[in-house]
C-alpha cells in the first residue's frame, strides 16, 4: 500500500499539472482572441466615426444633387412637348442619378456595411449610423418612387399620343439597373422616401 501511495500522489500531481497547463493555455488563448476581437471592434468603431465625419460634410451636396435631379425631372415631365423632346435626356438623367447613388454607397462602404442591423453603445456611432441610414434609405426609395411616377407619366403620355394620333415618338420607360425594391436600412418598419 505504501508503494501505491507515492505512485498515486505522483499521478495526481502529474494530472494536476497537465490540467493546470491546459486550463492556463485555454485562458491565454481565450484572452488573446477576446482582446483581438475588442481591438477589431474598436478599429471598426473608429472607422465608422471617421467615415461618418466625411459623410456629414457631404450631406449638403448629396441633398443638393437630389434636389437638382428632382427639379430637372419636374421640368421634363411638366409638359408633353418637353417629354417628347427629352426622352433620351430622361433616360440619361436617371442613369446619372443611379450612378450617383452607387458612388455614394461605395464611398461610404464602411457605414453601408456596418450600420444596418448592428447595435452600438456609443451615442456618436448610433447618431451617425441613423443619419447615414436615413439619408441612404430616403435617396434609394425616392429614386425608385421617381421611377414609378415617371413610368406612370410615360405610360399616360404614350397612350394619349396613340389615342389622339399625335406625332410624338413613344418614350421608353425607365428601368433601374441596380435598384428594384424599396429598402428599410434602419429596420424601423417604414420606407423613408417612398
Amino acid at each position: 500500500m505504501r508503494d501505491k501511495l507515492p505512485k498515486f500522489i505522483t499521478n495526481l500531481v502529474t494530472i494536476s499539472f497537465i490540467l493546470t497547463a491546459v486550463i492556463g493555455c485555454s485562458i491565454t488563448v481565450f484572452k488573446h482572441f477576446r482582446d483581438e476581437r475588442r481591438e477589431e471592434e474598436q478599429r471598426m468603431k473608429n472607422s465608422i466615426i471617421a467615415e461618418y465625419k466625411l459623410f456629414r460634410e457631404d450631406v449638403k451636396s448629396i441633398n443638393l444633387e437630389a434636389d437638382s435631379f428632382t427639379e430637372k425631372l419636374g421640368n421634363i415631365l411638366s409638359y408633353d412637348v418637353n417629354l417628347s423632346k427629352n426622352g433620351a435626356v430622361l433616360q440619361d438623367l436617371f442613369a446619372e442619378f443611379e450612378d450617383f447613388i452607387d458612388e455614394n454607397t461605395k464611398k461610404y462602404e464602411i457605414l453601408h456595411t456596418y450600420c444596418p442591423g448592428n447595435k452600438y453603445e456609443s451615442a456618436t456611432i448610433i447618431a451617425g449610423c441613423k443619419s447615414y441610414l436615413m439619408t441612404s434609405e430616403t435617396l434609394h426609395n425616392s429614386y425608385l418612387k421617381n421611377i414609378e411616377n415617371t413610368n406612370e407619366r410615360i405610360k399616360t403620355f404614350n397612350q394619349m399620343n396613340k389615342d389622339d394620333n399625335r406625332k410624338y415618338s413613344d418614350i421608353e420607360e425607365i428601368v433601374s439597373q441596380n435598384y428594384t425594391e424599396y429598402v428599410d436600412y434602419d429596420k424601423d418598419g417604414e420606407y423613408s422616401g417612398k
